[in-house]
């Protein structure tokens, strides 16, 4: 999984970084202090997952998050930060998780297998539409490619 971290805190920055790289497989591929320029990456870039802050300049990280759901490829939004009150819009966009700081330990860690094991599950399932006729689908599931449904 390709990464980037979005913080304007440095030392925030480093120990999410820390963790990322001593307890994951997921690579960080850029780090970013302000909305803006996420948004100038991701358009020309792939990534899996975006680590969010919702306090950064010029463009907050709520807004980034609405902005990059509407892309065709969606990375996975993890928002890590002070702010207890947004965890109901975060949820609302789908965010993959939301983690309070200041965090243990042990939540991020567990965090981030759960991202992992969803980036395996997301390979591993493949959903195809047929249409059988003008008003009935049907959707077959293939799970490790063995069909399911």
């Amino acid at each position: 999984m390709k990464a980037i971290i979005v913080e304007d805190e440095f030392p925030a920055r480093e120990e999410l970084k820390y963790f990322i790289n001593n307890f994951s497989n997921i690579e960080v591929i850029n780090e970013f202090d302000n909305g803006v320029d996420v948004l100038k990456f991701i358009q020309e870039n792939s990534v899996d997952v975006i680590f969010l802050d919702i306090n950064i300049p010029m463009l907050d990280g709520m807004l980034l998050a609405k902005t990059v759901r509407q892309f065709k490829k969606s990375p996975k939004i993890v928002f890590i930060t002070a702010y207890k009150e947004h965890a109901v819009d975060a949820f609302e966009l789908e965010a993959f998780d939301y983690i309070l700081k200041p965090y243990s330990d042990d939540r991020i860690i567990s965090m981030l297998k759960k991202l992992e094991k969803s980036d395996t599950l997301d390979e591993s399932v493949t959903i195809s539409e047929e249409v059988t006729n003008e008003n009935k689908k049907t959707y077959l599931v293939l799970l490790y490619g063995k069909m399911i449904s």
